[in-house]
């Protein structure tokens, strides 16, 4: 696996510090710490500054990670924090002195309330300035290794599919259905990306549904929402299968959503806006009457977050970069009926969008 190179992060945001006019940055987010430091563990935060600072690297830990951390984050001094050491507020006061650290930003859409107000009270002689998506902007396009990552998540995912249509039969309940997509997921070298979504029949009007002792039967689809996290990097599957042999009308409803998916992919490419896309498969479901029961985003992207920029919606201003990653994901939701989503983990490409995914995405039944 290509090895992930922390300096041309740390190069890009020193870059975007001085562009806003900030000596460093506290990150406190734990998606980014790890972006920008490699660290794969959390209650950890980075302080950051810029050439005209010192261009220093710091990790601030305690003692349960500072092995783990030396570790993986040769890029960075170590330094301590929590009883019996100073607090982080008195380890910032340090820091910002030490490198003359005039105007020390933050995450604003990460940090809490408490947190704000305490080290905010402590830097007297430091401004403690929001910052808004200094490194989620480094993070909307992918390099090479993220990819990679992420592609390997992808296969082990259609391992897992494939996986699971061998066990799934009439008087399984749902959650042994999760039960078994977890299993699946460790058994291929994995952790799940996220909190599993299995519902069936009627129960899949529920887009978010959670897993409950309802035993499958013949004659409904079963919709699972599931992922394999390889190396910090989440893919993000949705498939919809039939237990037994449709009615003309269901399989009607799940063309619908399939054509919708593939109508919103064949359009995906460098410079298309998130609205056209999602306007695209919102709009052929709109037309074959069933615009109401479509009411969530077509997607968002993925990478260490399971959803992150650029999202995929009528109201999102994100347009499409080469190197993105994200989901193409409608559906169809009748309450009382049935539910039917079709979900792809795509790759942004000059031209066009490559599928992460090999599972079918043709009805299948079982």
């Amino acid at each position: 696996m290509e090895p992930i190179i922390i300096g041309p992060r740390l190069k890009a945001l020193r870059k975007a510090l001085e562009q806003k006019n900030f000596d460093a940055l506290l990150v406190v987010n734990e998606s980014n710490v790890s972006y920008m430091s490699g660290y794969t563990n959390r209650d950890s935060f980075l302080f950051i500054s810029n050439e005209s600072c010192g261009a220093a690297n710091i990790f601030i830990t305690d003692f349960r990670y500072i092995e783990q951390a030396e570790t993986e984050c040769p890029d960075y001094s170590i330094m301590l924090y929590r009883n019996p050491d100073p607090t982080l507020p008195e380890r910032l006061i340090e820091l910002c002195a030490a490198y003359g650290v005039k105007s020390l930003a933050f995450e604003s859409e990460h940090i809490g309330y408490a947190r704000h107000k305490e080290i905010a009270a402590a830097l007297t002689k430091t401004e403690f300035l929001p910052s808004e998506n200094l490194i989620e902007n480094l993070r909307y396009v992918k390099d090479a290794a993220e990819t990679a990552r992420l592609s390997k998540a992808c296969s082990c995912t259609d391992q897992v599919f494939t996986d699971i249509c061998k066990i799934i039969k009439p008087g399984l309940t749902e959650l042994e259905v999760e039960w078994a997509l977890l299993q699946s997921v460790h058994e291929h070298g994995c952790q799940p990306s996220f909190p599993f979504i299995v519902v069936s029949g009627i129960r899949g009007s529920l887009p978010h549904g959670i897993a409950g002792d309802k035993k499958l039967q013949t004659g409904e689809f079963i919709t699972m929402d599931f992922g394999c996290m390889y190396e910090g990097y989440h893919a993000d599957m949705t498939r919809t299968v039939f237990i037994g042999e449709p009615t003309t009308k269901q399989r009607c409803l799940y063309d619908i959503v399939l054509k919708a998916n593939e109508l919103a992919e064949e359009k995906i490419q460098a410079g298309a806006t998130a609205q056209s896309i999602d306007a695209l498969a919102r709009g052929y479901i709109t037309q074959q009457g069933y615009g109401k029961n479509f009411g969530h985003g077509l997607g968002h992207g993925v990478g260490l977050d399971i959803h992150e920029r650029p999202f995929m919606s009528n109201i999102s201003k994100d347009t499409l970069s080469q190197g993105c990653l994200i989901t193409v994901e409608p559906g169809i939701y009748l309450p009382g009926d049935c539910g039917i989503r079709i979900e792809d983990t795509v790759l942004v490409m000059e031209t066009g969008c490559k599928n992460l995914f090999n599972s079918p995405k043709e009805l299948v039944c079982l």
